[in-house]
This record gives C-alpha cells, structure tokens and sequence, in this order.
C-alpha cells in the first residue's frame, strides 16, 4: 500500500514545474503543482500563426506579440517592439528593441540573459542581441515565482518586414517561442 502512494507521488510529479504565481491565472498557493503544458495551445505550434516561415522548427510555439510561451520552466512574453534612431545614418543599418518579460514557474532558481533571446529576418538570418545606449535586460537568476522584465536590442541592417524573435532558454533542447514583428519600409 505504501509503495502505491509513493508511486503515485512520484508519477503525479514528473514533468511538473512549481510555481507561486502564474500571471495567466493570478496567484496559486504556494507550492501549488502548475504543469509545464498546463493550458490549451502550450503545445508546439510551428507554422499555424505563420506558416511558410523561415527556420521553423517541429518544437516551436508561435504566439502573438503579448502572447506567453510556457517552456523549460519559465513563461516568456515579447510585449512590445520599435525602432530604434541609429547613431551614425546609414541606410544599411536597423535597430530593433523588444520588450520582453520573463517569470520563473520552477520550483529552482533558474538563469536568465539576453542571449536566450534571437531576432529572425525575413530571408532567415538570426541575429543575437547587441549591446545599445538604452535600459537592456540584464543577466542572473530568477527565484521560483519571480519575474523580469527588460528590453533586447539588434542590429538587423537593412532588411525590412516580417521578423521573428526567438526564445530559446535552454541550448540542448530544441523548444523555443516565436513571435512575429513587422519591421516597415523604412521613410
């Protein structure tokens, strides 16, 4: 009978992630089990918000820009993304800041850095973040519950229209957010 319950405890935790606060439900009590693909369309989703995009990869879970991707434990959301004035003019030359937020629903301390972030161009160059005159997301770690938020910057040069941001916070496994900007033509 003991062996039971305690198979079962362990069965009823793999695959789970602990959470103290999840911001698509509101507050959880603490210590409350919150799995990893706990709502509809946390599944991967490659090529059903933006079929024919470059790269995409069987693990993806497109969203909308506002919308949270919930993976290796943490739930990412691109909030927002601009254009940014260059300081030396070249037609050459595009910066692209994305707003983004990130909360931990693991029951550990987990890392955090704007290298887990990529912006995707329309032929299918993936930029890593570059470092810009402007408040960025920083780097650490993020206690069980907590959250950051922070801007990422790239440099895209002079390819315009659809973009993709990346997050991929963990570099062995192959899952990874997608979220579609619009760079416009530029003025």
């Amino acid at each position: 009978m003991v062996a039971v319950i305690v198979g079962l405890a362990v069965l009823a935790a793999v695959g789970e992630r602990r959470s103290e606060r999840d911001p698509a439900t509101g507050p959880t009590a603490p210590g409350a089990v919150v799995p990893e693909a706990d709502r509809p369309g946390d599944d991967p989703n490659p090529g059903a918000l933006y079929p024919g995009r470059p790269g995409s990869q069987a693990e993806d879970q497109e969203r909308a820009v506002g919308e949270p991707v919930r993976l290796a434990g943490y739930t990412a959301t691109v909030r927002a993304s601009s254009l940014l004035p260059t300081f030396v003019p070249a037609e050459d030359r595009t910066w692209v800041r994305v707003d983004v937020s990130l909360l931990n629903r693991d029951d550990r301390k987990q890392a955090y850095h704007p290298w887990q972030w990529q912006l995707q161009t329309p032929s299918g160059v993936v930029h890593n973040p570059r470092a810009y005159l402007g408040p960025m997301l920083g780097s650490g770690e993020l206690l069980p519950g907590s959250s950051v938020e922070g801007a990422v910057y790239f440099e895209i040069g002079a390819e315009r229209g659809d973009c993709y941001v990346l997050f991929k916070p963990e570099l062995l496994d192959a899952a990874r957010g997608v979220w579609r900007i619009v760079v416009p033509p530029a003025s």
